[in-house]
Formats: C-alpha cells, sequence, structure tokens
C-alpha cells in the first residue's frame, strides 16, 4: 500500500513537472540590404541559457518557460545584434515576423588625402614602356611621369 502512495506521488510531480507550458518565440531573420536569409544566427534569451540556431531558410522557434518581459538577442558574424524586447505568456506562441540585421561594414567612407609634389614626380620617366611598368594606381588615380590622370 505503501508503495503503490509513493508511485502515485512521484507520477503526479512529473506530471505537474511536465505540464508547464512554455511560450514559444517564431521568426524569420534575413539581411537588411540584400534582403536574403540568414542561416546559422545565434537566437537566445538574455540571462538564460535558452539558445538556438537559424535554419537554412532564416527561421527559428524558441521555446521559453520564462514568463513576462524578456530580452531577445540575435546574434551573426558580420552583422550588428539585435536586442528586441519581448512579453510572454505561458502557453502563447509570438510570432516576431521578418527580423532584419544590417552588417557591421559601413558605407562612409573616409575621405583620404594624397599630396604629390613635384619633386615626388621628377623620377619618373616620361616613356610609354617605363610608364606602363611603373603605373602606381593611388585612390582612382593613374601616377606615370609627371601626369596626374584621373582613371
Amino acid at each position: 500500500m505503501r508503495r503503490n502512495y509513493m508511485l502515485v506521488f512521484i507520477l503526479l510531480s512529473f506530471g505537474v513537472t511536465f505540464a508547464q507550458e512554455e511560450a514559444i518565440f517564431t521568426g524569420t531573420v534575413i539581411d537588411a540590404k540584400t534582403q536574403n536569409l540568414l542561416e546559422i544566427v545565434v537566437v537566445s534569451i538574455q540571462n538564460s541559457s535558452i539558445t538556438q540556431l537559424t535554419t537554412v531558410q532564416g527561421k527559428f522557434e524558441l521555446h521559453s518557460s520564462i514568463k513576462g518581459e524578456q530580452l531577445l538577442l540575435l546574434h551573426s558574424q558580420s552583422y550588428k545584434d539585435l536586442l528586441l524586447k519581448v512579453n510572454s505568456n505561458s502557453g502563447q506562441t509570438v510570432d516576431l515576423g521578418i527580423l532584419q540585421l544590417e552588417d557591421n561594414f559601413s558605407d562612409d567612407v573616409p575621405a583620404i588625402l594624397i599630396t604629390l609634389l613635384d619633386a615626388d614626380l621628377s623620377d619618373y620617366n616620361s616613356s610609354s614602356e617605363y610608364c606602363r611598368k611603373s603605373v602606381k594606381i593611388v585612390e582612382k588615380y593613374v601616377v606615370c611621369g609627371k601626369w596626374l590622370r584621373r582613371i
């Protein structure tokens, strides 16, 4: 009789443990410029061990038993991290839709000033054979002989 009570108690405790419903976060990750799907993006909930990678189709499905407000982090090499504040309840599925990651590389190229003096150019021979061998490309300009030409 005592064994039966212990068996029932153990089974009930497992049932309560597994009955906890999870919130599910879904979404698709794409590149902001090219609109291509991004695979192998790390999707995680901050300050927890809940982590998932996106599939080849850029999709993820993250299961969390944490209730309330959470921070969802999307991280991939060569892209800026994306941090989202999400709110969930148990048993709820939250579709985050399409999430765009921007690349780390800036489009703004810093201006570079290049100055050349006559003394710098005097070493060059103006013959065409020598010019072909000693052409130097410096920021869209070609130095040949004593002339600076834009290419």
